[in-house]
């Protein structure tokens, strides 16, 4: 049924934990930089033989197992032959990894196929490097705010809410500050499932569900731009809300809250609560409820987000579908 598991991802990490140079000019250009630099090269590779030896003990063919205990299969004196021999062994799992990741996206890709649009699109395009920033349980819902900026996606944040949860099965409980490496969706009889592999630390979680919507959020382009030209630190708070489109709709989202808001006078208006700057703090009160920020760990724009509507996410979706 899964393509990808904490097994199988184990196993390409074990497979490839000793790299070596493929060629003698690599070996002759490291040889060379290190002597120019006073660094002991075989002290150092003898070092990471001996960091990866155990677990390639568990998953070396026997013929390099005499090359892995005298120390010379990440060496320059390894026979060329060996060499390639090995190379072309790790190529080999590499390939076998890549299989399992591409199976994951093709059965993705039809699982997502009679999810809402902008589910479809956010489930089909992964979660590669993104990190989960909040878990809220409300009823037989799970809510999932992940901040995808650390990866390489034109949005900025998803908000997925996995809806009737069925089941459950998790190596470590869902927390804050996880890294989502890998994932795969399935169709099943009753609905959904996912499965997401984690690093840091390294665990598996599976999930299913009866359905799955999802919102997705992006920086107003002014942010980007200060942010590229590393501007953002010297610019007020003030001067941002300016310079955006009051026509747009914002939300603001920190680690704790999210809701739309309104800029009205140099002032973020939310629906049922206030955001104010103190001293070095971002004060929100949301209903009963009051969090603060330290201005040393966060810029207030960094809070600003904008929705797109609807009718722009089918748009996208349409433009994703033809490049299909």
């Amino acid at each position: 049924m899964w393509n990808i598991s904490i097994d199988a991802k184990k196993a390409f990490s074990t497979c490839t934990a000793l790299p070596i140079h493929e060629t003698d000019e690599d070996w002759e250009i490291t040889l060379r930089e290190a002597k120019e630099e006073g660094e002991d090269i075989h002290t150092t590779l003898k070092a990471e033989l001996e960091e990866a030896k155990a677990e390639l003990l568990q998953v070396l063919p026997s013929r390099f197992i005499p090359f892995l205990e005298n120390g010379t299969l990440n060496q320059p004196v390894l026979p060329k032959d060996v060499r390639n021999d090995y190379l072309q062994w790790v190529r080999k799992q590499e390939e076998i990894f890549e299989k399992l990741l591409e199976a994951a996206y093709d059965q993705s890709e039809k699982a997502a196929a009679n999810l809402p649009p902008t589910a479809q699109a956010v489930l089909t395009e992964g979660f590669h490097d993104a990190i989960i920033e909040r878990v809220e349980r409300e009823g037989e819902n799970l809510h999932l705010f992940i901040n995808t900026e650390s990866g390489f996606y034109n949005k900025s944040y998803v908000h997925l809410v996995f809806q009737n949860v069925l089941t459950e099965i998790a190596d470590m409980p869902l927390q804050t500050g996880q890294y989502m490496i890998y994932d795969e969706l399935v169709r099943i009889k009753d609905g959904y499932a996912l499965r997401v592999l984690f690093d840091a630390p390294e665990s598996e979680w599976t999930i299913s569900m009866e359905g799955i919507e999802a919102s997705c959020y992006y920086r107003p382009a002014f942010y980007t731009i200060y942010y590229n030209e590393e501007m953002a630190e010297e610019l007020s708070f003030e001067d941002y809300m300016q310079q955006l489109n009051p026509d747009h709709n914002y939300w603001l989202i920190t680690p704790d809250v999210s809701c739309p808001i309104k800029f009205d006078s140099n002032k973020v208006i939310l629906e049922n609560g206030k955001m104010s700057l103190e001293e070095d703090k971002i004060i929100i009160s949301v209903g009963n409820s009051r969090y603060e920020y330290n201005m040393e760990e966060y810029h207030p724009i960094n809070f600003i987000f904008l929705k797109r509507t609807k009718i722009h996410m089918l748009k996208i979706m349409n433009l994703y579908l033809k490049k299909k």
